[in-house]
């Protein structure tokens, strides 16, 4: 067995054994976040308690088709006042993960996910993007979920209903992007260079959530502008990449997202090798750091959190892309 299946697999047994009896994930209380992030390492390794997160998300789903914001997050976010301010609420980023993970581990959940999708739909802002709570001032890191989600829905269910609503938002996207191609979480954070490493994080984070996203339309519309967009942020990203295998600094949230990235790219069939050969670099250095079992808290998330997202996305390499063995 590889390094690779060895580490997941532990990281299974953490997730199955740190399972919360409401069939959810999150220290404090389970969140959609967590949730998702876990049933889908759960269900690429086959383990039958995938079926709880199933239902966790299926009977937190709230009337209108979203999810609330129920993840406080470490020292650095749990006491931020704008986090606190979005527990309890409907939020986009919890309702396209949710719909993000249901579609690839429950599409049979046709209900759920397009009462979702049309959530989304409902909430977009005139300017083609969302921010963390319906009406709240767009930005790249939520519209990329939402866009992410209507795409997958499009290609799973060969539906056409979110065309408008995909278009409008990747080119908000694309008219967003920055001079160096990234994108960036806070606009104000080009203005301010002096914040420092924690917004450059961010920097990396957003650009790989964003490429995601526009990766997974390209799938639905194959256009030059599209396709060149995605491979100025690819070199941007693989042009960030330390040469220790992180991205931008050794907390694994950022080489992570990196690594989703490469995974959806050889899913989609837009493969690029150097990105596949940097995320084989970030996932190594990822395993590095595992702590026996699990990976520990950082200043912004908690243990859970970075388990469950290391797991994803050990399963997604091996299991969605066989991007590693």
């Amino acid at each position: 067995m590889s390094v690779y299946r060895e580490d997941l697999q532990k990281a299974v047994r953490w997730l199955k054994g740190n399972q919360n009896d409401d069939g959810g994930w999150g220290e404090h209380r389970s969140n959609a976040m967590c949730t998702t992030m876990a049933s889908y390492a759960l269900f690429e390794t086959k383990q039958k308690e995938v079926n709880d997160g199933i239902n966790w998300l299926r009977e937190n789903q709230n009337d209108d088709g979203s999810w609330n914001w129920n993840y406080l997050g470490s020292t650095l976010l749990r006491y931020n006042p704008r986090i606190r301010e979005l527990l309890g609420k409907t939020a986009v980023n919890d309702t396209a993960m949710s719909t993000l993970t249901l579609l690839k581990i429950a599409p049979t959940e046709e209900k759920t996910i397009i009462k979702a999708c049309n959530w989304l739909s409902k909430n977009q802002n005139s300017d083609g993007g969302f921010g963390p709570l319906p009406r709240d001032r767009s930005d790249p890191d939520h519209t990329g979920l939402a866009l992410w989600s209507w795409a997958l829905a499009s290609v799973v269910y060969k539906i056409d209903e979110f065309d408008e609503n995909m278009k409008n938002a990747a080119d908000w996207l694309i008219k967003t992007k920055n001079s160096d191609n990234s994108w960036s979480f806070m606009p104000i954070i080009n203005k301010l260079p002096w914040l420092g490493s924690t917004f450059a994080i961010s920097k990396i984070y957003t650009t790989a959530e964003v490429l995601n996203s526009l990766v997974t339309y390209w799938d639905c519309v194959k256009t030059k502008k599209l396709q060149d967009t995605i491979m100025s942020g690819i070199n941007y990203i693989i042009s960030q990449q330390n040469q220790d295998g992180y991205w931008v600094s050794k907390r694994i949230e950022e080489t992570c997202y990196v690594c989703t990235l490469a995974a959806t790219t050889v899913i989609v069939g837009y493969s690029v090798k150097e990105l596949v050969d940097a995320s084989i670099k970030g996932i190594k250095i990822v395993c590095k750091i595992q702590d026996n079992d699990h990976w520990s808290a950082d200043y912004r998330h908690t243990e859970t959190f970075n388990t469950t997202f290391a797991a994803l996305t050990l399963a997604g390499m091996i299991y969605g892309s066989k991007i590693v063995e």
